[in-house]
C-alpha cells in the first residue's frame, strides 16, 4: 500500500522522468561527433583555452604572443553566434581536458535539465502525472531527441525560453516578483545564446499576453499592486536582461567597433529575411507545417487537439494555458517569417505541445477520458498508422530494393546502423495504434515512449559500433598524431568543409586546393624544413595517384582510409 502511495507522488514522477534523461543524453555521450558544427564550435572553445581570451571568439588560430597577429584578430568576426553556448565546452575542456565527453557532457545535463523544467512548467498547470508524460513526449519526440546529442543553439535556447516563461507563469499566479526578474533574465540568456532574433521568442508571447489578456478574459487580476511597482520591477528587469544579455555585446563593440554593430545587424538579425544562397529555390512559408510533423514524431497525431485543448482552457491557471498557446504561436510564426527553413528552428513549438499532450494522456490514464480526449486520441492513432504504413514502406526499399542495387555499397555499409533503428520505431508507432484501436490507452501510450526510448538507444549503439561511417576522422587524426613530430606540418587537400579535422588535429592544417596547389606550396618552401609532411584527402587515391601528382617526387605511405574516400598519407621528400 506505501508502494502504491509513493508511487503516485511528484518525487516518484521526477525521479522516472530524471533517470530517462540522463540515460538518453549520457548513453554514449563520449562518442565521437557526428555533427561539423558541433566541430567548429567545439575548436572556437579550445582557443579560448589556448589563448586565455574568453571574450573573443575565434575559429581561426590565433597567436596572442605575436602582438600584430592579435591586433588584427580583433578585425576579424569569423562566428555569427554569441557566446553562452561555448563558454561551457570551454570550462569543461579545462575540467576534463579536451575529449569528447568535455564537448558533449555539459550540453546533455542542460537537456536534462530542460526536460525537467517541461516537467515544473506543466506541474504550474497540471497534476504530477501529466506533467511527468509532458516531460516523457518531450523527451521521445524526434527533433528533440537529436539536437539532445549535438551540442549547438537549439537545447540552450530551450532552456532559455522555458526557463523564462516558467517564471513567467509563476508571476501571474502570485508566486512573487522574483519570478518576474526570471523571465528577464531568461531573456538575457537566450539573447547570449542566439543573437539579436532571440528577443522576440520571449517578448512575443509577453507583450502578447499583456495585450490581449484583458481583451480575451484572462487573469482579470492585476500584475502589480500599483503603477509605480510595476514600472519599477520592469526597470528593474530590463537590467537584468541588458546586464546578462548585453554586457558581451558591449564590451565587443568597445573592442571591435562598428565593424560588429554592422555584423550583429546584418549577419545575425538581418540574414533571416534572406534566402540562404545554399538550400537552392526558396522554400513556401509552408514548409514549416510538414516540418513541424516530422519534428513532433512520433507525437504528431496529437497536435490539433492539444491546440484545442490549450485553447478551450485558456482562462484557467491565471492564463498560463493562454501563455503556452502565445509561446507556440509565436515561436512558430517567426519560423514561418524567416527565410531559413530549417526543422531546427522549430525547436521552441514543441514544449508546449508536450504540455498540452500530457494533459491529454493524463485524462486518459485516470480513465476520464471525454469525448473530446478519445477524439485527440483517434486522431493520434490514424496518424501513427499512417506513419507505420510509410515507415515499413521506406524500410523494406532500404533493405530489399536500394541495398540490392549496384553501386550502393555505401547504403549497406550504413544498415546496420539505421535498419534495426528504424524497425523498433515502427513497432512502437504499430503498438500505439493497435492499443489505441482497442482503446486501451494506457498501455499505448507506454509502448509509444518505451519502444521510442529504447530505438534511440539501439541508434546510439549502432552508431557508436560504426562511427568511422559517420565520422572516420577521430581514427584518421589518431594515426598522424601517433607519429608526428613537431616541425612537420599537416596539408588538407579537401573537396569540402574540414571543422571535423581542425576540431581533432587541434590546429588548422595548411588548406591547398588542388596538387597544383600542393606542389605550389612546396615549391615556395612553405612545406620545407623537415623530411616529410601529412596529407589529409577527402577523395579516394592510390599511392600512384599521389606520386605522380605531386612535384618533386616524393615517397608516399598510406596511413590509413576510411569507407567514403577520407584518407591519411605520410608524404617524405626524397
Amino acid at each position: 500500500m506505501k508502494l502504491q502511495k509513493w508511487s503516485q507522488t511528484p518525487f516518484f514522477y521526477i525521479t522516472i522522468l530524471i533517470a530517462f534523461s540522463l540515460f538518453t543524453y549520457f548513453f554514449k555521450v563520449n562518442m565521437p561527433l557526428t555533427d561539423g558544427d558541433t566541430a567548429f564550435y567545439g575548436h572556437i572553445a579550445y582557443n579560448m583555452v589556448r589563448t586565455g581570451d574568453w571574450q573573443s571568439l575565434h575559429f581561426m588560430d590565433v597567436d596572442y604572443n605575436n602582438p600584430e597577429e592579435k591586433e588584427a584578430a580583433q578585425k576579424i568576426i569569423d562566428v555569427d553566434k554569441p557566446p553562452l553556448s561555448i563558454w561551457p565546452m570551454a570550462v569543461s575542456y579545462k575540467l576534463f581536458g579536451f575529449n569528447d565527453f568535455a564537448t558533449k557532457a555539459w550540453h546533455a545535463l542542460l537537456a536534462v535539465i530542460s526536460i525537467f523544467l517541461c516537467y515544473l512548467i506543466s506541474r504550474e498547470l497540471s497534476s504530477p502525472r501529466a506533467s511527468f508524460w509532458a516531460g516523457a513526449v518531450l523527451l521521445t519526440m524526434v527533433m528533440i531527441f537529436y539536437c539532445g546529442q549535438v551540442p549547438q543553439q537549439d537545447i540552450p535556447m530551450i532552456f532559455c525560453i522555458m526557463l523564462s516563461l516558467w517564471g513567467l507563469i509563476r508571476f501571474c499566479k502570485g508566486n512573487g516578483v522574483g519570478n518576474y526578474y526570471l523571465f528577464w533574465l531568461g531573456m538575457g540568456l537566450g539573447m547570449l545564446t542566439r543573437g539579436l532574433p532571440a528577443i522576440f521568442y520571449f517578448l512575443g508571447p509577453a507583450l502578447l499576453f499583456w495585450i490581449l489578456r484583458q481583451y480575451m478574459g484572462v487573469l482579470n487580476k492585476p500584475l502589480f499592486p500599483n503603477k509605480s511597482r510595476a514600472v519599477l520591477h520592469s526597470i528593474v528587469g530590463i537590467l537584468v536582461f541588458l546586464i546578462s544579455g548585453g554586457t558581451w555585446f558591449l564590451l565587443e563593440y568597445l573592442q571591435r567597433g562598428q565593424a560588429f554593430i554592422d555584423f550583429t545587424v546584418n549577419t545575425g538579425l538581418l540574414r533571416f529575411a534572406k534566402t540562404p544562397s545554399t538550400t537552392g529555390p526558396e522554400a513556401s512559408f509552408l514548409a514549416e507545417i510538414p516540418l513541424l510533423l516530422a519534428a513532433m514524431i512520433p507525437w504528431t497525431g496529437f497536435i490539433w487537439h492539444a491546440l484545442k485543448s490549450g485553447w478551450q482552457r485558456r482562462k484557467e491557471s491565471d492564463g498560463g494555458f493562454f501563455l503556452l498557446l502565445l509561446w507556440f504561436i509565436v515561436a512558430f510564426g517567426l519560423a514561418m517569417v524567416s527565410k531559413w527553413r530549417f526543422i531546427r528552428y522549430l525547436l521552441p513549438c514543441l514544449p508546449p505541445l508536450a504540455i498540452l499532450i500530457g494533459i491529454i494522456i493524463d485524462k486518459a490514464w485516470e480513465k476520464a477520458i471525454d469525448d473530446e480526449g478519445k477524439r485527440a486520441f483517434r486522431a493520434a492513432v490514424i496518424v501513427n498508422l499512417m506513419m507505420a504504413i510509410l515507415f515499413s514502406a521506406i524500410i523494406y526499399y532500404i533493405y530489399y530494393v536500394l541495398a540490392n542495387q549496384a553501386g550502393m555499397e555505401d547504403i549497406n555499409r550504413f544498415l546496420p546502423v539505421i535498419v534495426l533503428f528504424l524497425v523498433v520505431f515502427n513497432l512502437a508507432m504499430i503498438a500505439f495504434s493497435g492499443f489505441g484501436f482497442a482503446k486501451k490507452y494506457r498501455i499505448g501510450v507506454v509502448s509509444l515512449a518505451l519502444l521510442s526510448f529504447i530505438s534511440y538507444m539501439i541508434l546510439l549503439n549502432g552508431l557508436h559500433r560504426h562511427i568511422d561511417l559517420v565520422n572516420p576522422w577521430p581514427k584518421l587524426v589518431s594515426k598522424v598524431t601517433a607519429i608526428r613530430q613537431p616541425d612537420e606540418k599537416v596539408v588538407y587537400l579537401p573537396k569540402e568543409g574540414m571543422p571535423f579535422l581542425v576540431y581533432y588535429l587541434k590546429e588548422h592544417p595548411l588548406r591547398v586546393a588542388d596538387f597544383a596547389g600542393l606542389n605550389a606550396e612546396i615549391s615556395g618552401g612553405r612545406l620545407q624544413g623537415a623530411k616529410r609532411f601529412y596529407l589529409f584527402t577527402d577523395t579516394r587515391f592510390t599511392d600512384q595517384e599521389i606520386q605522380s601528382q605531386i612535384k618533386p617526387v616524393v615517397a608516399v605511405k598510406l596511413l590509413d582510409a576510411a569507407a567514403f574516400g577520407q584518407s591519411a598519407w605520410q608524404i617524405s621528400f626524397n
